[in-house]
């Protein structure tokens, strides 16, 4: 987890990546209930794959379809230049505009691609 220091920016949007901001992206989350219900912001943790959980990103304006994401962890996706990994370096990740994020459990998927606009 981050330290809290000067060196240590947080932002709505994942930024460029330059000189001056390299390094993994760290990401936390709130949920807004109402105005007057204010919870939490969760634990940050480094936005990577692992073996619980894949997360995919979309530079897209509309919302991509549930179609165009994969059904097995660690295939191709059905349409490419749609969906990108976080490793790869040949993106731009401070273009993507949605995030998707599935959970898996012994090699497989669980439950449902769950995707959420990137506010900023």
């Amino acid at each position: 987890m981050p330290e809290s220091n000067d060196n240590i920016q947080w932002s709505l949007t994942i930024p460029a990546e330059d000189d001056n901001n390299k390094g993994p992206i760290w990401t936390s989350v709130r949920i807004f209930k109402g105005t007057n219900e204010i919870t939490e912001w969760s634990t940050p943790v480094i936005e990577a794959d692992s073996a619980e959980i894949d997360i995919e990103y979309s530079s897209t304006m509309e919302r991509p379809l549930l179609s165009t994401l994969r059904n097995i962890p660690n295939t191709a996706h059905p349409s490419n230049n749609i969906w990108h990994d976080p490793s790869e370096t040949n993106i731009d990740l401070s273009t993507m505009v949605w995030r998707a994020e599935r959970k898996i459990k012994n090699g497989q998927y669980i439950g449902n691609w769950v995707i959420t606009k990137i506010t900023g």
